[in-house]
């Protein structure tokens, strides 16, 4: 019988962008879960108080999800190492600006090639790891892991194009309660 002791963890991430070219008419711009679908340099989204249990999650913006078994396909199951939150697990339905099923929606405009890189930061206690927060294209299953390392997430031809993204979270037992803040930095690039 495994001992499980019950924590809150809140969890907020800031989304910032930079725009790497000496070339003029290029932009990058995103928009969170915030209800004004307003498209800004900077996004501040609050993942609430959530726990390895898969507990509804309180407050922020996502406040009433339910997370998922994670490595297990139940929680009283010996493998279980916590749970996964999903803060958008719909697929499609976005349109230009108006993306209610998708986390975060990203804006480029470029007048060349381009390529969109995404790193992150993590600050709070030791026990978390980058990797910990996910992100996947809105119509794709499979969940990446942020690095500390740029990596390239999207790239294009000239033009205005929209993105959407989908983030989750992993909550393992073994993580220590607290306040913990992730910096996710999108790099748009010429190439």
């Amino acid at each position: 019988m495994r001992l499980r002791i019950f924590i809150f963890i809140i969890i907020l991430t800031f989304l910032t962008n930079s725009i790497d070219s000496q070339e003029t008419g290029f932009l990058l711009l995103v928009d969170g879960p915030d209800p004004d679908n307003e498209y800004t340099i900077a996004e501040a989204i609050n993942f609430g108080k959530i726990d390895p249990f898969g507990s509804m999650s309180i407050g922020g913006n996502f406040s009433g999800i339910l997370g998922k078994p994670l490595g297990a396909n139940d929680f009283d199951d010996m493998n279980c190492k916590g749970a996964i939150y999903e803060f958008s697990p719909q697929t499609g339905g976005n349109t230009e600006f108006y993306h209610p099923n998708s986390t975060l929606a990203i804006k480029i405009q470029s007048p060349s090639r381009w390529q969109l890189s995404v790193s992150a930061q993590i600050s709070g206690n030791p026990s978390i790891e980058i990797g910990q927060l996910c992100f996947k294209e809105d119509s794709e299953t499979e969940y990446i892991p942020f690095t500390d390392n740029p990596q390239v997430i999207a790239s294009g031809q000239p033009g205005t194009f929209y993105l959407y993204y989908d983030l989750a979270l992993k909550i393992e037992f073994d993580d220590k309660p607290g306040n913990y803040a992730w910096q996710i930095t999108f790099i748009l690039s010429s190439i």
